[in-house]
């Protein structure tokens, strides 16, 4: 595919499982202007991103065609996205997904982050940081979860989808499982330290969605951080963090 600054001519993926698998092509004009305006309307570059990425990421969850910008349900998020970019074969990439709206600590959190990408064959990179739905949450002044949905005015967090391209082969300690790690790097993390440190190019490639409370899941994800981390964050939530299976039997000594 070659980027243009007129319409682009994108080819997805339409398969719905965790690999890719075979293409059946399917037309899409997307305008390289509506792309860029989508990062620089909504503040997202440069507040949070310093420059556009050159050129569109094609991603799917589930089936379903992520655009810039667009809201997602945890639900909607549990299967490993598809994508696709314009790449050169023979080059290693490294794929960032970032939270980037956390405000409760001053961090930005890795929900995947894969390196040593082949072409554009995400899933025989080597997974650095093993992926995590993206999910969000936020408290009420009285301590409880805030279960407003982004249909009805709730917040959301921006989560940035970032390829850069490798000038070799690149070795970064791994996160996996259900342990203390889940806070600790490479999960905290800021994709522009992450290029200065591997001398990364780009963003060469890039998409970015939204999430906010999912019912369940939102849930789910506070409960099973407890248990990993050893401790509730962001705090105990009476119903949603506090049962025993939530509760590490070594909490407090992790």
């Amino acid at each position: 595919m070659k980027a243009s600054l007129g319409v682009l001519l994108v080819v997805v993926t339409l398969t719905t499982g965790h690999r890719s698998g075979p293409f059946r092509p399917s037309a899409v004009a997307c305008s390289k202007k509506s792309y860029d305006e989508a990062w620089t309307s909504t503040g997202t570059v440069p507040d949070r991103l310093s420059q556009v990425p050159t050129v569109p990421l094609h991603m799917l969850f589930s089936g379903v065609r992520v655009t810039p910008n667009m809201t997602f349900d945890t639900s909607q998020l549990l299967r490993k996205p598809n994508m696709k970019w314009e790449h050169d074969p023979s080059a290693l990439y490294t794929l960032l997904i970032e939270d980037n709206d956390i405000t409760n600590q001053p961090i930005k959190y890795a929900h995947w982050l894969v390196t040593n990408i082949k072409g554009n064959d995400v899933y025989n990179g080597d997974e650095v940081a093993s992926y995590l739905p993206s999910f969000h949450f936020e408290l009420t002044p009285e301590g409880t979860l805030d279960t407003t949905l982004p249909a009805e005015g709730g917040k959301t967090h921006r989560h940035l989808v970032l390829i850069y391209k490798q000038k070799g082969r690149i070795e970064i300690s791994g996160q996996a499982g259900c342990n203390p790690g889940l806070l600790k790097p490479p999960r905290v993390i800021d994709h522009d330290k992450l290029q200065a440190e591997y001398d990364l190019e780009g963003p060469i490639a890039g998409n970015f969605y939204r999430v906010g409370y999912s019912q369940g899941e939102t849930e789910k994800n506070l409960c099973f951080f407890r248990k990993c981390l050893g401790f509730p964050l962001p705090a105990v939530i009476a119903g949603v963090n506090d049962g025993p299976d939530c509760i590490s039997p070594n909490e407090g000594s992790l």
